[in-house]
């Protein structure tokens, strides 16, 4: 396919808290075909506007579904590697999103962002190396999924076996 430029339709979500919120997605709005997320704005150019948190939930629940990649901070979003799902690593806020930052170099599911305004470049660099690919199989291996499971058998029995499966995790 030589010649052909790579295209990307992307989902961008965010939260309306104030300015600091939309400066941090401004440089990924030209990447933003898919559309936007937003709880809390009543902005009516978002494709995809959610009023409340149910409604964002619900919208992302259906959104998440049909991602190949997520590009987040590294906060509570970063256990959705755990789907397959690689993590493109923004810079991190607070303290527990440098611990999860560690955490999901350490599982081999997360990668450094690089600059966004050459997103068009490195991203598809990363996808031909197979370098998300192998992110998302590194997440769905080593990342824990079953936590509610081992919480609710903690309660019942007092104990939790170990597995050895790491699927099972």
């Amino acid at each position: 396919m030589a010649g052909e430029k790579n295209t990307l339709k992307a989902w961008v979500a965010t939260v309306d808290m104030g300015l600091g919120h939309q400066r941090a997605i401004y440089p990924l709005t030209h990447l933003a075909e898919g559309g936007f997320i937003t709880v809390g704005s009543d902005s009516a150019s978002d494709e995809d506007y959610s009023p409340g948190k149910i409604d964002y939930f619900n919208t992302f629940s259906r959104v998440i579904r049909e991602t190949d990649i997520l590009w987040t901070k590294p906060s509570e979003l970063s256990f959705y590697c755990g789907l397959g799902i690689p993590i493109i690593m923004s810079p991190d806020v607070g303290s527990q999103e440098i611990y999860n930052r560690k955490w999901l170099i350490e599982v081999q599911a997360g990668i450094s962002q690089e600059d966004p305004d050459y997103t068009d470049q490195w991203l598809f660099d990363l996808i031909n190396a197979g370098r998300l690919a192998e992110s998302a199989w590194d997440g769905c291996l080593k990342a824990r999924k079953f936590g509610t499971y081992k919480i609710a058998e903690i309660l019942k029995t007092g104990t939790m076996a170990r597995e050895t499966s790491p699927l099972k995790r």
